[in-house]
């Protein structure tokens, strides 16, 4: 499932900085711009991505991609460092 999300936080960072990331319309363009990807394999991951109701897709005059909040939420998540527990001693010589 990391292809998903990884175009979930391709599209995170499409729209991050604008004031209203839920309306922006991203272009499948911005995508494969950013991606190492086929659009076919876009596609088919945005289409999991659709399906949890991460972005939505609209059919304008031509195709544009919108995160949700819920998708919002989880690129954040996904985007966060987690801490990890330091482990580690140091001896004298």
């Amino acid at each position: 499932m990391e292809g998903p999300y990884q175009i979930l936080k391709t599209i995170f960072q499409i729209v991050k900085n604008d004031v209203r990331p839920e309306t922006y319309l991203c272009t499948p363009a911005e995508i494969i711009l950013r991606e190492s990807l086929d659009w076919d394999h876009i596609s088919q991951h945005l289409q999991s991505l659709i399906n949890e109701d991460l972005v939505v897709m609209k059919k304008l005059d031509k195709f544009a991609i919108c995160i949700t909040s819920k998708g919002l939420e989880k690129a954040r998540s996904l985007s966060s460092p987690t801490a990890l527990p330091l482990s580690f001693s140091v001896s004298r010589a």
